[in-house]
């Protein structure tokens, strides 16, 4: 099975369709499974219980959903690669089928039944009817004693010097272990690497592939390193000869050099530091939710001197962060591995006197967003962890007059106030902003104190020596949507925009746009890329 459904979701991505693809993929992988566990559960079925035979296939699937949540209680199956499971499960049956032949049937074999005729019991006379006992004793006498049957012998089959099919079977038990480490091994990467894998024919090189919620691994071609997750990139930065820097460059735990990120959306997130505040504080305090991606925007702030505090869901992303992308090591009490919905709510019932100035928000991974990250209800919770002038910047990839992108944008705005929107991207124009109507990272600008956020003109302080920091912040005002078409919703429909936990189209709007979202993303990077994991 890992075979067959690595290389027909291969050949089916290709084609470039996320819909049918997928179909494709489960039809020719699952069905056979299916046809050949129909098939076995009724050979085993005894065929006079017919009433079992509804109830047999639920059963199966009962047991052996409970087996998968007992795994987790052995360690070593618990750390083995579901794929090594299923093919060291097949290599277990098919060594059973081998040796079947030779084994004592399990099932009692019920004896041949004999041709010898009884011998005929004696007519006794009945004392009361006279005439009819002489009438059974002359008929009796007339009649020939029955002919024994003599047995033929079974005539000799003319395939007796043939070698049996059991034999043959035995042949094939030695190739089990040829098959295993050779043919029959799954063509994905064994997560842990042990160490690097180096792609035979292109120029990839994957440093390391981890199991984790969105089955995450850094690889770099070329001269690009990125951090992947699923068939999204969450995160990248130039190596080699193509990272541009003019300070001393930011190294990750092998002490390789990394140049600018390969995407201006978290440099976009940093214009945060650019809003005017009503109070500044001398000692500033950041909150980096809910990921960290390759650590560029958490990086910056930590080199601007920000108090930050991170929040990642899956620890291998963080891991990833700090391993390959030059991420600084937070303070133990800066670091939350959790969810942020609780965490955030657990802050502010907790009254903390250690409010946040600055908010990044950024969740956005595999063409979907969290619904329960973007409720009305959870801005309440963030806006009450940031001082009273407090900024915060959401992330979020999609086309601005999307359905998903009114949603946030009207639920921020009835939480926090007027906010303004940022697109990432290279088209810039000294008469429009960037198109509303292509998918893009944008980056909305709220402020805790309901004023519309105002930036000042940055630095050469706030470049940090990045020739990409110095391009996205000094074109900043060229990069503003207008964002007065997606507020322009009818009174009667605004309700149906406001995110609320009671009622989220979220889910239902992202799960539409992640088609596109899964196209786009095959077109960045070729084929070879997203088929080596």
């Amino acid at each position: 099975m890992p075979q067959s459904a690595y290389w027909v979701a291969v050949y089916t991505a290709r084609a470039g369709d996320p819909v049918w693809g997928p179909v494709a993929t489960h039809a020719v992988v699952i069905l056979p499974v299916l046809f050949l566990g129909v098939a076995l559960v009724k050979a085993l079925q005894d065929p006079a219980a017919a009433g079992q035979q509804l109830i047999t296939l639920p059963v199966c699937q009962t047991s052996i959903t409970a087996l998968q949540e007992l795994w987790s209680a052995f360690r070593p199956i618990s750390q083995t690669p579901p794929s090594q499971i299923i093919l060291l499960l097949g290599a277990l049956t098919l060594a059973i089928w081998t040796v079947a032949p030779f084994l004592p049937s399990i099932f009692p074999t019920a004896a041949p039944a004999t041709a010898a005729l009884a011998p005929a019991e004696p007519v006794k006379e009945h004392p009361a009817s006279p005439s009819k006992s002489k009438t059974l004793r002359k008929k009796g006498a007339a009649q020939k004693p029955a002919v024994q049957p003599t047995p033929t012998p079974a005539p000799q089959s003319a395939s007796a010097d043939k070698p049996k099919p059991g034999l043959l079977r035995l042949g094939m038990l030695p190739l089990v272990p040829a098959l295993l480490t050779t043919v029959l091994q799954p063509p994905t990467l064994r997560a842990p690497l042990e160490r690097p894998y180096v792609h035979p024919t292109y120029p990839l090189r994957i440093l390391s592939s981890v199991h984790s919620g969105r089955d995450c691994g850094p690889g770099d071609p070329l001269n690009l390193r990125y951090l992947r997750a699923g068939h999204s990139l969450i995160g990248g930065v130039w190596v080699g000869d193509l990272a541009e820097y003019v300070e001393a460059p930011v190294r990750d735990a092998a002490g390789e050099p990394l140049g600018d990120s390969i995407y201006s959306a978290f440099v976009l997130q940093e214009a945060a530091r650019l809003v005017v505040r009503d109070a500044p504080q001398e000692h500033e305090r950041a909150l980096i939710m809910c990921r960290p991606g390759a650590g560029v925007c958490a990086a910056s702030f930590m080199r601007h001197g920000f108090d930050t505090t991170l929040v990642e869901l899956d620890p291998v992303v963080y891991d990833a962060a700090r391993r390959y992308f030059g991420l600084p090591e937070p303070a133990p009490d800066r670091l939350v591995l959790r969810d942020p919905r609780s965490w955030v709510r657990e802050r502010r019932d907790a009254l903390a006197q250690e409010l946040f100035d600055v908010v990044v928000h950024d969740v956005f991974s595999g063409g979907g967003s969290p619904g329960h990250l973007f409720t009305q209800q959870f801005w309440e919770d963030v806006k009450g962890v940031m001082r009273a002038d407090g900024v915060i910047a959401v992330n979020h990839f999609e086309k601005l007059g999307a359905d998903s992108s009114r949603a946030i944008l009207l639920t921020l705005e009835s939480v926090f106030g007027l906010c303004r929107a940022f697109g990432d991207t290279s088209e810039l124009s000294e008469t429009h902003g960037p198109p509303a109507d292509e998918p893009l990272n944008w980056v909305i600008f709220c402020s805790a104190s309901a004023k519309l956020p105002t930036f000042r003109r940055p630095t050469d302080a706030d470049f940090l020596g990045s020739p990409l920091r110095k391009i996205v912040l000094s074109t900043l005002p060229l990069r503003e949507a207008d964002l007065g078409p997606i507020r322009a919703v009818p009174e009667k429909n605004q309700s149906e925009y406001i995110l609320r936990d009671e009622a989220n189209g979220l889910k239902k709007w992202s799960a539409l746009e992640t088609l596109g979202h899964w196209k786009m993303m095959r077109e960045v990077f070729p084929d070879v890329i997203w088929e080596t994991y």
